[in-house]
C-alpha cells in the first residue's frame, strides 16, 4: 500500500505505483534518502549496480523508526545486473540485505543482455532467467517483475511465455527521445512506462551525452503559461503521457521542486507538441561498448 498523497498509475498486478519517484544513481548518501522520503516520496528507485542499496536501506530504516512512513507505504524498486542472471537467489537476497527489508515491490531485469562477456558459459537466456524471478514472486521476496531497457521485440517475446506478466518497462524517455511508438506498445499491452533520465541529462562520470530541451520555445511558453520551470514541464509531460518519473535529486531545492511536478496537467495537444521534439537522441548504451545497442 502505497501513502494515499501520492498520485499512483495502477499497475497489471493491481500494484499502485507513485507517478514520480526517486531516481537514485549515483548517489550515495542516506541523508539525502531520508530528506526525500520526509518530504514525501514514497517510491524509490536503487539497483545492486548503483551499489548505493545500503544507503537507501539505512534511510528507510530511519524513516521508519522516526515514525515518519510505514513500510507498506513505500515502494522500493532494485535491479537485477546481467552478471547475475545464473544467481538470482543470491542476486534478490544480497539486495534485501543492503536494504533491511523482507520484500521490494518491484524488481527489475536491468538489461536484456543474455550474453556474458566475460564468461560466455554463464550466459543465460531470457526464457531461462524470467522464470527464476516469478519464483521470487512466489516466495513473497518480489511483488512484482519489470523490465528495464527493453524494446518492443523483446517484450514480445516475453509475453509469449511469462506467467507472471511484468508490471513495467523502465526506459529512457525525454523530450528528444519521445519513443512514441515504445510507449504506444506498453501501454497496449498494460506494461507502465516508467522514464529514467527524464529530463534527457545523464550523470556526466558516465562520459555520456546530455541534451537539454529547457530552451525548446514550446517549453519555454508552457513555462510561462503553467508558472512552472522548463525542468518541471518536461517531467510533466511524461506524467501527462501516462509515464511514471524518476528524475534524480540530491539538493532539497531539487527535490522539492520535482514533488510539484504532479501539481498540474499539460492538454493532450500541448503533450503532442513536446513529443514533436523526438530526434530519437539516446543517452545510454549509444556511448559504450559493452552494452550493446538495444534501439538500433
Amino acid at each position: 500500500m502505497v501513502s494515499q498523497d501520492q498520485p499512483t498509475f495502477e499497475l497489471n498486478n493491481g500494484q499502485k505505483i507513485p507517478t514520480l519517484g526517486l531516481g537514485t544513481y549515483p548517489v550515495k548518501d542516506a541523508e539525502v534518502f531520508e530528506r526525500a522520503i520526509t518530504l514525501g516520496y514514497r517510491h524509490i528507485d536503487t539497483a545492486w549496480f548503483y551499489q548505493n542499496e545500503t544507503f537507501v536501506g539505512e534511510a528507510i530504516k530511519n524513516c521508519i523508526a522516526k515514525g515518519i512512513v510505514k513500510r507498506e507505504e513505500l515502494f522500493i524498486t532494485t535491479k537485477l545486473w546481467f552478471t547475475r542472471f545464473n544467481e538470482v537467489d543470491e542476486a534478490i537476497a544480497d539486495s534485501l540485505q543492503r536494504l533491511g527489508l523482507d520484500y521490494v515491490d518491484l524488481y527489475l531485469i536491468h538489461w536484456p543482455h543474455n550474453y556474458h562477456p566475460d564468461d560466455p558459459s554463464k550466459s543465460c537466456p531470457m526464457h531461462v532467467l524470467y522464470p527464476r524471478l516469478e519464483a521470487l514472486v512466489e516466495k513473497g521476496q518480489i511483488k512484482a517483475i519489470g523490465l528495464s531497457n527493453f524494446n518492443v521485440q523483446f517484450m514480445q517475446d516475453i509475453l509469449t511465455y511469462a506467467k507472471v506478466k511484468p508490471v513495467c518497462n523502465q526506459v529512457q524517455l525525454f523530450p528528444y527521445c519521445a519513443q512514441p511508438e515504445l510507449v504506444g506498445f506498453m501501454q497496449k499491452y498494460g506494461i507502465q512506462p516508467v522514464a529514467w533520465s527524464p529530463t534527457g541529462r545523464l550523470n556526466t562520470q558516465d562520459g555520456g551525452p546530455s541534451y537539454d530541451a529547457t530552451k525548446e520555445p514550446i517549453i519555454v511558453e508552457l513555462s510561462e503559461k503553467y508558472q512552472k520551470t522548463p525542468a518541471q514541464i518536461i517531467l510533466n509531460w511524461n506524467l501527462s503521457r501516462g509515464v511514471v518519473v524518476i528524475p534524480k535529486a540530491a539538493s532539497k531545492v531539487n527535490q522539492e521542486a520535482n514533488l510539484e511536478v504532479t501539481t498540474f496537467s499539460l492538454t493532450p495537444e500541448e503533450v503532442a507538441e513536446i513529443t514533436k521534439l523526438d530526434k530519437k537522441s539516446y543517452l545510454w548504451p549509444s556511448h559504450r561498448e559493452d552494452i550493446p545497442s538495444i534501439f538500433a
